[in-house]
């Protein structure tokens, strides 16, 4: 009996996939995101940790463009218990936080973001997207933290570029909300995705 019932769970799952990929068609932006998310819950609870991730991936991507950090943020999060090395969802978060000005939540980040990326091997990646992190943030001590998280990465030479960069008087000033916005969505949109991961 438990063998059929473990037996009939990728059944089940593909069954439930396939009824929410239907109602994707017609489903308003808002729903799509309720659904993505559905999806994402449905892989998780039958032990399909990869999948969840694309489906959880598909939601992020689908609220952002909604502008509902708070609703990609919280999905970020899901995806980092599900995969607790997921690369692009720590960048996500960074971003978001760096977006509302959160700056010291976005220090905190960077490093976890950096030390995951390194572990990822996608240093490259991580380099180009704390350099435009640091050109987005008009802040001291996190443009300090981006240069010490590139120094983390092995990229030395990016982070001493960029500390000759750094301007004391600019920190006041950070980018304007629409260039800030518009950074968050380049750099969330990178083929790496929510779903890189170690």
């Amino acid at each position: 009996m438990r063998t059929r019932r473990l037996n009939d769970l990728p059944a089940a799952l593909e069954a439930g996939l396939t009824a929410i990929e239907a109602s994707l068609e017609k489903a308003e932006p808002r729903t799509r995101g309720i659904l993505l998310k559905r999806a994402g819950d449905l892989c998780a609870s039958m032990g399909e940790g990869r999948r969840a991730l694309v489906w959880y991936g598909r939601a992020v991507d689908q609220y952002l463009e909604l502008r509902d950090t708070a609703a990609a943020g919280l999905i970020c999060r899901m995806i980092l218990h599900v995969h607790p090395d997921a690369v692009r969802a720590r960048c996500t978060l960074c971003w978001i936080d760096i977006a509302a000005g959160r700056h010291e939540q976005a220090a905190a980040r960077v490093w976890e973001y950096a030390e995951a990326a390194g572990k990822a091997g996608q240093q490259q990646i991580a380099a180009q997207q704390l350099g435009a992190m640091f050109d987005a943030a008009g802040e001291g001590p996190l443009r300090e933290r981006i240069v010490f998280a590139l120094l983390r990465l092995g990229e030395g030479e990016h982070a001493g570029r960029l500390s000759q960069r750094h301007d004391p008087a600019a920190d006041a000033q950070p980018g304007a909300a629409a260039q800030v916005w518009s950074q968050l969505m380049e750099g969330t949109s990178s083929p790496a995705g929510v779903l890189a991961a170690a």
